[in-house]
């Protein structure tokens, strides 16, 4: 499973929001996690990702939650 970017997602919108400072996570929603757990849960998540697998650069995986994080701000929007 690719780990790339758990740790920096949000385990609640699986967006990259929020922010990770030093052992906690600061959810979008305003929750504070463990930033392991937080890890830990998005992992769980991307293990049913079909478009992120073990061997996608940790670039192109940056690209496609950008992507997905845009995706979400105009559908908010609209």
């Amino acid at each position: 499973m690719n780990a790339a970017y758990t740790s920096q997602m949000d385990s609640n919108t699986h967006l990259l929001e929020g922010k990770r400072v030093g052992d906690k996570f600061h959810c979008a929603n305003g929750d504070v996690l463990q930033a392991d757990f937080n890890a830990a849960l998005n992992l769980r998540h991307r293990y049913f990702d079909h478009e992120i697998t073990l061997y996608t650069p940790h670039r192109e995986v940056r690209r496609i939650l950008l992507a997905r994080s845009s995706g979400a701000t105009m559908r908010q929007g609209a």
